[in-house]
């Protein structure tokens, strides 16, 4: 394959997924990405604020996971 079309081809596809698309309420292709297959990773739009071990006791997923 011509390098320039490769070039060319990942510009394009770049540009696409890091545009906010309205059927996703505003988030990006690669925003998705992350809500879809990696919720709670570094990237992802989903954060939680650091919680002391001795609150996860009142959240049963918290009990389930870490034990």
């Amino acid at each position: 394959m011509d390098e320039d079309f490769k070039k060319q081809t990942a510009w394009i596809q770049m540009l696409y997924n890091t545009q906010g698309m309205p059927e996703f309420e505003g988030y990006f292709p690669d925003e998705m990405d992350y809500l879809v297959y990696q919720p709670f990773s570094p990237g992802s739009p989903i954060q939680f604020k650091n919680l002391p071990l001795s609150n996860t006791s009142r959240f049963p997923y918290c009990n389930w996971c870490c034990g």
